[in-house]
């Protein structure tokens, strides 16, 4: 399991999957929200749901874990991109978990089968697109009860959009 602290754009190879999230909390503890932001190539799924009462660590980790168990291929890289400090730690084995040991074990079971994972920690509201828009997307959850599971395809670079 590989650790990083770089710009996530950086390449992990053509075939990686992004799986850009985020854990909102309205209040803390309060109602719960994720957003996901799943990519390979030019194909991007959008998740967002309500996940009920908790705090924003549970958020952050129940985002990663919704997101990795909608990968289905195992095989390919996955580079999780996440502003939570608190997730990424537990996670890459910096921190040790005190509190949530049952969900931090459940995801590292899930990010053990898989061949390659990387971490990647951005600053939030730094204005990095992505982490913006899961942002979005769980505070909306958190907050309406807002739902989404959508597709949707990025454009070909150089042709215009019909």
């Amino acid at each position: 399991m590989e650790s990083e602290a770089v710009a996530p754009r950086a390449s992990a190879g053509p075939d990686a999957v992004y799986l850009f999230c985020d854990g909102a909390c309205r209040g803390n503890p309060g109602p719960m929200g994720i957003g996901v932001l799943l990519r390979y190539g030019r194909a991007e799924k959008l998740i967002a749901e309500p996940i009920g009462r908790g705090t924003s660590n549970v958020a952050e980790l129940s985002a990663i874990e919704r997101g990795l168990r909608e990968i289905r291929r195992r095989d390919l890289p996955v580079v999780i991109v996440s502003d939570s400090s608190y997730a990424i730690g537990v996670l890459s084995g910096r921190l040790r978990a005190h509190a949530n040991v049952d969900l931090v074990r459940r995801v590292a079971e899930l990010i053990a089968g898989f061949k390659d994972i990387r971490f990647r920690r951005v600053r939030g509201h730094a204005g990095m697109p992505e982490n913006e828009e899961v942002d979005r997307l769980a505070v909306r959850a958190a907050a309406e009860g807002f739902r989404c599971d959508d597709l949707r395809s990025l454009p070909i670079p150089g042709v215009p959009e019909p």
